[in-house]
C-alpha cells in the first residue's frame, strides 16, 4: 500500500518520488511490527487463560467460557472498588 503524499513541489509540477517510497516503507514497517507483536503476545495471552477456557473443543464453548471469565474479572474488580 502506497500512500500518496503531495508536497508543494509536487503541486508545482516537480516529481518527488522519495516521499512516496518513504511513506510506503514506513507503512510496511508498522505492519511488520504489529504482526510481530501479535505473534509474540498471543501465546502468552493464551497461556494465561484458565485450563477450562483452553480445553474447550468448540469455538462456541471457548467463547462462552472466556466471556464468563471476563465478566468474573470485571465484576470482582468492581466489588473491590466499592
Amino acid at each position: 500500500m502506497v500512500a500518496a503524499v503531495r508536497t508543494p513541489q509536487q503541486a508545482a509540477g516537480h516529481n518527488n518520488c522519495n516521499i512516496t517510497v518513504t511513506v510506503s516503507f514506513l507503512s510496511q514497517m508498522v505492519l511488520a511490527l504489529s504482526a510481530k507483536a501479535f505473534s509474540v503476545r498471543a501465546p502468552s495471552v493464551r497461556n494465561s487463560l484458565s485450563h477450562n477456557c483452553r480445553s474447550a473443543k468448540l469455538l462456541c464453548t471457548f467463547k462462552s467460557r472466556l466471556k464468563t471469565k471476563l465478566f468474573d474479572i470485571a465484576y470482582s474488580r468492581r466489588e473491590h472498588a466499592a
